[in-house]
């Protein structure tokens, strides 16, 4: 799940990073000096710096784009305003948290003990070394090595406004008096983390003022149906508010925290065949028009993995016509060939009628 290889992707297409992207809220429909405005400001602010912030030409290694940096900068300079923490989950070497650093630091709202909560392993894995190669990470790192004193080093300039947590987040506890004001979520890459996250962090929210960034919604992985049925379920909760342009980011602003009967103990059962598919079209009119694609494949991956025969015969219908990636296609295949559970007869009967329609793809 290399999200590398949609930066590939927009170079290949020609697209500038510059681009805007209207919010996803009616300005009509937003009471003046009401938090959702602050929002709205917010997005319209990010919208003239996604090319000129200098979050977007930080020199540090990261999987996430120069928008989703300058979003973060704008966040932390223009919207932040001290009621709660800073929580960066998944912040790998630190760019996210840099960004929000940058931010903070000319934020005349936020005091000398506003600091940014990064969480990560800070463990490298053995599918972070393609990102290494594409990207042209100078680290000489191998599978289990801790990385956290690369970046603390890295990161020296912010260190008045960075706390690192090296943490498993499958198993944490916030302490009591936390509450939190911005949530970037870079993290959720198993069901397990679906429901440890939302139980720890969404429930530690602000109602009509935390804004939450899901990294990786934009993305066609299967994994990533963690944040595509989760926020379709937590619909009520939650108002989206912007695509990052040409980025895997959307921001969401809270209305209302999950209570504990709110969420569910998330696996990928826990939704029907009917409900994957209100989720999604829920979910995709929320991005990019262009960028569509990569959740059709991930509602196809999901029905493949979950072994929904009719959910995935509707899903590989709704791609035809449109071009998907050689990543995609080998996405779409993989998640074929490794369901969720082991293949029953039924499914391993209709499984050379789905590798047929699949072979129809067109494949850019």
């Amino acid at each position: 799940m290399f999200k590398f290889a949609l930066k590939k992707l927009l170079v290949k297409l020609g697209l500038r990073k510059s681009d805007v992207t209207p919010p996803l809220i009616n300005k009509s429909e937003v009471a003046e000096g009401s938090y959702q405005e602050l929002a709205l400001n917010l997005i319209n602010q990010a919208n003239k710096e996604y090319s000129t912030s200098h979050s977007s030409s930080l020199d540090i290694d990261s999987m996430t784009t120069p928008n989703e940096l300058a979003f973060l900068e704008v966040y932390g300079r223009n919207a932040f305003t001290g009621n709660g923490k800073i929580i960066d989950l998944g912040c790998w070497f630190g760019a996210t948290s840099a960004s929000l650093a940058v931010g903070l630091n000319a934020n005349p709202m936020a005091s000398v003990t506003d600091v940014v909560e990064a969480y990560d392993l800070f463990e490298w894995d053995h599918w972070m070394d393609p990102i290494k190669e594409s990207i042209g990470m100078k680290v000489n790192l191998k599978a289990g090595d801790c990385f956290l004193n690369i970046v603390e080093q890295n990161l020296s300039e912010y260190a008045n406004r960075i706390n690192f947590h090296k943490q498993d987040l499958s198993n944490y506890n916030l302490p009591a008096e936390w509450s939190i004001e911005f949530l970037f979520v870079d993290a959720m890459k198993n069901w397990d983390l679906a429901g440890s996250i939302s139980r720890t962090f969404f429930t530690r929210l602000i109602p009509e003022r935390s804004i939450m960034v899901m990294q990786d919604f934009a993305f066609y992985d299967p994994i990533v149906a963690t944040n595509h049925l989760l926020m379709w379920h937590l619909r009520d909760c939650f108002k989206p508010l912007h695509h990052v342009p040409y980025s895997c980011s959307v921001v969401f602003l809270t209305l209302r925290v999950p209570t504990a009967e709110d969420l569910l103990d998330y696996s990928p059962d826990s939704f029907t065949e009917e409900e994957v598919d209100q989720a999604y079209e829920y979910c995709i009119p929320l991005i990019q028009e262009f960028m569509q694609p990569s959740l059709y494949v991930a509602k196809l991956c999901h029905h493949l993995q979950c072994q929904h025969k009719e959910g995935s015969l509707r899903a590989i219908q709704n791609l035809k016509g449109m071009k998907i990636s050689a990543p995609m296609r080998e996405t779409i295949i993989r998640s074929l060939d490794e369901p969720y559970i082991s293949a029953s007869s039924s499914w391993q009967a209709c499984e050379s009628e789905l590798r047929s329609a699949l072979s129809a793809l067109a494949v850019s």
